[in-house]
């Protein structure tokens, strides 16, 4: 497995312009680099723990990696609400403040904020958005939705 430096920052803001960075040292980045070359993709088992409750009735994991000092984060925040009650019960929004959680974002090869992934109960990530892009959120997220059992 790789290993990188990672800095977290916000896709709008260059690095070191405005706003935190959080930074994690010898950083896996194998899954990322995966996802965006299209193959399939699994979380580890730890990775799993860190945001799956076995006693969740859902099977889909919407996971949200922001910042309080982003702009961009502050505008899906919005949207985000407005998805969660639309997929009540079926799909678990998680929230992660990278300035809080640097070792989960790390964990999950998040180089920039906003980012958004979506995974199974398996592990398998369905999608991969990075920045403010409401539209392609969206429709992963109705990608999903109509692949699971009514």
């Amino acid at each position: 497995m790789s290993a990188a430096a990672i800095v977290a920052f916000c896709v709008s803001c260059a690095p070191g312009q405005r706003g935190r960075q959080a930074v994690q040292e010898s950083v896996p980045t194998q899954a990322a680099q995966a996802h965006q070359q299209n193959e399939d993709v699994r979380l580890s088992d730890a990775q799993m723990n860190m945001i799956a409750d076995s006693d969740e009735e859902e099977q889909i994991y919407l996971l949200d990696f922001y910042a309080d000092w982003c702009g961009p984060c502050r505008q899906l925040k919005p949207y985000m609400e407005k998805w969660e009650d639309r997929y009540d019960g079926v799909i678990d929004f998680e929230e992660i403040n990278v300035d809080e959680h640097p070792d989960i974002a790390a964990g999950f090869g998040v180089e920039s904020i906003p980012t958004v992934i979506i995974v199974d109960r398996s592990g398998r990530v369905l999608g991969h958005v990075v920045g403010f892009q409401p539209d392609s959120i969206e429709s992963a997220l109705n990608s999903v939705a109509a692949k699971l059992p009514k």
